[in-house]
Order: C-alpha cells, then sequence, then structure tokens
C-alpha cells in the first residue's frame, strides 16, 4: 500500500476519501476526508464552503490542525 495521497488514488476503487483514510487510519498520516456527506455537513453549519469536496477538503484543512484530521484509538 502506498503511503502518499497522489499514489493511493490511482489504485482502482481508491477515491480521495478512502485514499485520506488510509493515510490516517494506516500510515498516521494526517488525512482529511470529506465525502458527500461531510461535504453537505459542512456548509450547512458554516463550517467551511466550497463546489467541489476537494475544494471543502481544503478549506476545512485549512482551519482545522492536522492532529484532529484522524481519529487515533488509544489502547
Amino acid at each position: 500500500m502506498p503511503p502518499r495521497l497522489e499514489d493511493l488514488v490511482t489504485l482502482p476503487g481508491v477515491g480521495r476519501k478512502t485514499a485520506n483514510v488510509v493515510l490516517g487510519h494506516a500510515f498516521g498520516v494526517p488525512g482529511l476526508p470529506v465525502d458527500r456527506h461531510v461535504f453537505r455537513v459542512a456548509q450547512r453549519i458554516g463550517l467551511a464552503r466550497g463546489r467541489t469536496p476537494v475544494a471543502l477538503e481544503a478549506r476545512l484543512a485549512a482551519q482545522l490542525p492536522p492532529e484532529t484530521w484522524t481519529s487515533r484509538a488509544t489502547a
């Protein structure tokens, strides 16, 4: 499994959201997964606006510290 977003999205069936989840949970690399639900809710509550999920991801990333992008369970 490649540890870079750019490489992950080249794999069949892997989109940007899945790549960000893999980065965060498998590699501990901050990834901000934005799907249509995050896209809709973030705009509805006024957290960020964007015309596309990628644009909204960039705006959210600018507002949120990377350590909050992925929830890491502790044992």
